[in-house]
C-alpha cells in the first residue's frame, strides 16, 4: 500500500504541469486554476467538481479508477483517462529539472 500512496502523490504533484492532454486540447483533468488534479472530469465538461457527496476535486487516491494509471493511445474524449500516465512521463521526460523540484 505504500507504493501506491507514493503513486498518488507523485502524480498529483507532477500531473498539474502536464497543460494539454492530447494534441492541443487542455487537460480536462485539472482544478479550474490548473493548479491540481480534478480526475472528476469537471473542467471540461464545465459543470463544478463539487457535488452533495463530495468534498472537492477528486485527486489520484487509492480508490481512483485504474484507468488513469494505464497507458493508453486510443484518443477522442472517452479514451482521455488512458492519456494521462502516457502524457505526464512524457513531460517529465522532457523537463527533468522540474522532476527535483516535485515535493516528496
Amino acid at each position: 500500500m505504500a507504493t501506491l500512496e507514493s503513486f498518488c502523490v507523485a502524480f498529483n504533484a507532477a500531473f498539474p504541469l502536464v497543460e494539454f492532454l492530447y494534441e492541443c486540447n487542455p487537460n480536462p483533468f485539472l482544478t479550474k486554476e490548473g493548479d491540481g488534479v480534478d480526475l472528476s472530469g469537471a473542467r471540461a465538461s464545465g459543470r463544478s467538481p463539487i457535488s452533495e457527496n463530495s468534498t472537492g476535486p477528486a485527486a489520484m487516491g487509492p480508490d481512483t479508477s485504474i484507468k488513469f494509471s494505464f497507458p493508453s493511445m486510443e484518443a477522442g474524449d472517452t479514451d482521455a483517462s488512458g492519456l494521462c500516465t502516457i502524457r505526464l512521463l512524457a513531460h517529465l521526460e522532457v523537463r527533468p529539472s522540474r522532476i527535483d523540484s516535485l515535493p516528496t
